[in-house]
């Protein structure tokens, strides 16, 4: 008999984390493709291809949703069903309030995106390329408490208002976009907090958007060794596990 029990992950602005692929196991695998493919398809209900506990289940839906902030439309909630085995069986995805109109939404975001891509494509070095992204979120994003759909990388891009969450996603898919690895970091900065870290070359440097949009000099937290930061942006849980800056 499948039991169905209902999970609600805590990944707000104030939580979650981005870890690599190579840190979950082969079932867990299994299931992230699982996740993404079905996600990225709007395709809220499957049967599991592996043999994984809840808590695994739990740990795969939350790498997937930091990994890919492209799919703004998954939520921060899931169910799913599972035998007298701890064995999960069938997971139901939870999307937000876009999946009404998906279609439009995706168009919005993708136009945006392919619009600050190509303008910072024709920067010949990455560090004018990510300078140039750094500084059109600073112009078009507004921080915004009360911002729709904060946690996503759609409300900084297609509706120009977000919290750290937002600018942060946004910062990361638009940089992947362009080919430099960037990676979704939380942590604690005066309150719970996500900024980025940026692969330049050889070298990982934090930068921090929200910040930079609040900051009287725009640079102030923008490619910043970890003793820059000090104790004013600390990693947390899987974020600890992100290269250091140094």
């Amino acid at each position: 008999m499948l039991k169905r029990t209902v999970r609600t992950l805590n990944i707000t602005d104030k939580n979650g984390a981005l870890v690599s692929f190579e840190v979950i196991n082969d079932n867990e695998k299994i299931m992230y493709k699982q996740v993404f493919a079905n996600a990225s398809n709007a395709n809220a209900t499957f049967t599991s291809d592996a043999d994984i506990s809840p808590e695994s289940l739990e740990k795969v839906v939350k790498f997937v949703y930091y990994d890919h902030p492209e799919l703004f439309w998954l939520d921060n909630s899931f169910t799913y069903k599972y035998d007298t085995n701890n064995v999960v069986r069938e997971v139901t995805l939870s999307f937000n309030e876009t999946i009404n109109y998906l279609d439009e939404a995706k168009n919005a975001f993708n136009n945006k995106v392919d619009e600050i891509v190509n303008e910072a494509a024709a920067y010949q070095d990455i560090l004018d390329k990510e300078r140039f992204v750094h500084d059109k979120l600073l112009t078009m994003v507004e921080y915004d408490t009360n911002a729709k759909l904060d946690q996503t990388a759609y409300s900084a891009i297609v509706l120009g208002k977000s919290v750290c969450a937002g600018y942060s996603k946004a910062f990361q898919y638009i940089m992947t976009k362009l080919g430099i690895p960037t990676y979704y970091v939380i942590g604690f900065s005066e309150t719970d907090h996500a900024w980025n870290i940026v692969k330049l070359g050889n070298t990982y440097l934090n930068v921090d958007v929200t910040w930079d949009d609040q900051a009287r000099y725009k640079y102030t937290f923008y490619n910043k060794k970890d003793n820059d930061f000090g104790d004013k942006h600390i990693r947390k849980d899987e974020s600890l596990l992100l290269p250091s800056c140094s």
